[in-house]
């Protein structure tokens, strides 16, 4: 080979591979969602013992995230939470039971539900509970009294949904937490 086609080929060769990279690397906009019959596949796939058979919903939470309540092989309910990560629909979990489930995103915070219909359940209520305090620090005496505050989420006859969290318990943690350590902390950590 001469070194002026060596030179060809290894410069196809580096704007071949920086166009992978960058196919793989930069993120895009979420594609549409996945079938009833990729997500059953790909549940399968990833956690065996879910085994869904019929997908009851695909609720959006944001642009990239995606809660999906359906009934198994034994006729449980349970739900997978999907996230667009790396340019492709992912799982990022499967719960077998349809207990309420909580998610914090940016700007909301949600809760998520599965219920069988035999259990006859008409609402579900969430507490927020904090404990007093009381501290002293360089002679300071300081008295932060508790909380406990109960959210109840009508169900309507609807065995799974998506509630919202009022926006003044985000407010009290944030007030009591600082800004920083609220974002940073789950909501699963805070409430429920």
């Amino acid at each position: 080979m001469t070194k002026k086609t060596k030179i060809i080929v290894l410069i196809t060769a580096f704007i071949s591979i920086g166009g992978i990279l960058s196919f793989v690397r930069f993120p895009k906009a979420p594609e549409p969602f996945l079938s009833d019959r990729q997500v059953i596949e790909r549940i399968n796939s990833n956690f065996s013992e879910a085994q869904p058979m019929v997908i009851q919903d695909q609720i959006f939470l944001d642009d990239t995230h995606v809660f999906v309540p359906f009934i198994n092989v034994d006729n449980g309910y349970g739900m997978s939470f999907w996230v667009w990560k790396r340019n492709k629909w992912r799982v990022a979990s499967v719960e077998n039971s349809g207990q309420p489930q909580a998610w914090n995103g940016e700007e909301k915070s949600l809760i998520m539900w599965n219920i069988d219909p035999k259990d006859d359940i008409s609402e579900i209520r969430v507490f927020m509970k904090k404990d007093r305090d009381f501290m002293v620090s360089d002679g300071i005496a300081t008295y932060q009294p508790g909380i406990e505050m109960m959210h109840s989420i009508a169900l309507n006859g609807k065995t799974y949904g998506v509630g919202r969290y009022p926006d003044n318990w985000r407010l009290i943690f944030m007030i009591r937490m600082g800004m920083r350590q609220f974002l940073s902390t789950p909501l699963t950590e805070m409430a429920i």
